[in-house]
């Protein structure tokens, strides 16, 4: 293990959660090896992406629960073949029900499940990240993470702790050296159910802030900025004319797609 997968490693202060970063880490240095990028998505990467603030996912205690990751179409053979080779079990429903853009393995040893996502995530609304897996090395970029958490319409305590870290550690900007608000605001520009989504968990988060007690009120702040900064760009973006007809619909006809 490198210096830097060293330092992030001891971030891990939960013996589960250690056990969950070893997992998955050894999956996609193996997969490298094979010429297969994995990218992680979910906790594990926001966990990954904002070491600096890493004492707070203890104190909220967001545990890790699960390992995702994201992968391109073009190796989702390959990917079936590399995971039963290491003993892995497919769900084999997933393999017909998924539309090929979802493959769910369990590790039958210790019973966790590894979702690979190929291409795109579809939830309540659809993250695609086909063409930007190389934008990190170990994670979906900034822009896609943030995304991946406000598509979410019933969306959860901890997801919301993600996303104020997220937002703690990292500014916003125009390329994917920070939290890429073009990117994000040509995707909402063409689609007003995400922006919707989008928006009202934003402001919902922004609320929510107040009962988060490891942040102080400078770091709250920095958050609450950050959110405002985002929803003003959002606002100001172009609109499509496929988002302006269907906001004259709004909530009367629903917006986004039912997650099992």
């Amino acid at each position: 293990m490198d210096d830097q997968l060293q330092a992030l490693f001891a971030l891990f202060k939960n013996e589960q959660d250690r056990e969950f970063i070893e997992e998955a880490l050894q999956i996609q240095r193996e997969a490298e090896q094979e010429g297969i990028p994995l990218r992680l998505l979910g906790s594990l990467a926001f966990r990954l992406q904002c070491p600096k603030n890493a004492a707070h996912f203890e104190a909220l205690d967001r545990r890790i629960t699960d390992i995702d990751f994201a992968a391109s179409t073009q190796h989702r053979d390959r990917l079936l073949t590399f995971f039963q080779q290491r003993g892995y079990t497919v769900d084999e429903n997933t393999l017909y029900l998924g539309g090929g853009y979802r493959y769910i393995f369990e590790n039958p040893r210790t019973k966790r499940h590894i979702d690979i996502f190929f291409d795109r995530l579809e939830m309540c609304h659809t993250v695609v990240f086909r063409d930007r897996l190389t934008i990190d090395n170990r994670t979906l970029s900034l822009a896609d993470l943030l995304l991946e958490k406000m598509q979410i319409v019933e969306i959860s305590r901890k997801d919301f702790k993600d996303t104020a870290v997220l937002l703690l550690e990292h500014g916003i900007g125009e390329d994917d050296r920070a939290i890429n608000m073009n990117y994000i605001s040509d995707i909402l520009s063409n689609d007003w159910g995400f922006f919707y989504t989008f928006s009202t968990n934003l402001r919902k988060l922004k609320d929510t802030l107040a009962q988060f007690d490891s942040f102080d009120e400078g770091e709250k702040e920095i958050v609450r900025q950050r959110i405002d900064e985002i929803l003003k760009q959002i606002n100001r973006w172009p609109k499509s004319p496929k988002w302006k007809l269907r906001a004259r619909i709004g909530t009367r006809l629903r917006w986004y797609r039912h997650v099992d």
